[in-house]
């Protein structure tokens, strides 16, 4: 016999000594027993996830500082390499082979503005997350909410801890991009 059936407990009673329960009463104690474990395992998994959207708002806030970080150093690195290559650049103009120049000066430009995008687009997340997190916090649940509400509550919160992570996903993407990036043109720029 199975522990916590209801034979389990006459057989029990019986080696015990005492009177078994009335199935009716023992019915309604293990139905109580059963809700407070769901309203119990409930709440667990509800601080749970509300402990992993707290570092998925750290992960996701440092990666936003990273992909600044990333963007600034471009910037830095195209004005000094300009700056020490302008020079190079206009002795080169009165060479014929000055039209090389040309793209390098495109190909700077464009690096310009794809940092610049980059620190948009990152700044442009972080405030939707920040306002999908915002909306999110409707406070502390009731505590006679219903299971399929509260499955569907914690269900609504995984969905949008899935939508923080995709977002985390490209912006590490994104930062290894800019790292590999400003790598190779530090290698050329060193050569």
């Amino acid at each position: 016999m199975a522990e916590g059936t209801y034979e389990y407990e006459c057989e029990r009673a019986e080696l015990l000594g005492v009177s078994p329960p009335d199935r009716e009463t023992w019915e309604q104690n293990q139905k109580a027993r059963l809700e407070q474990e769901q309203e119990e395992l409930e709440i667990a998994q509800d601080a749970e996830i509300d402990h992993q959207g707290e570092q998925l708002q750290g992960t996701s806030g440092k990666l936003d500082e990273l992909n600044s970080i990333l963007a600034n150093t471009q910037k830095k690195l195209n004005t000094k390499f300009k700056v020490v290559c302008g020079g190079l650049t206009s002795l080169m103009k009165f060479r014929p082979g000055g039209s090389s120049s040309n793209v390098n000066e495109d190909h700077q430009q464009s690096n310009d503005e794809s940092g610049s995008t980059t620190a948009q687009t990152a700044q442009n997340e972080n405030n939707a997350l920040l306002s999908d997190e915002a909306t999110s916090n409707d406070g502390p649940q009731a505590s006679n909410v219903t299971p399929k509400r509260s499955v569907r509550d914690i269900g609504h919160k995984v969905g949008k801890q899935i939508d923080v992570l995709d977002s985390l996903i490209s912006k590490s993407e994104r930062a290894e991009l800019s790292m590999h990036q400003q790598n190779k043109e530090m290698k050329r720029h060193l050569k």
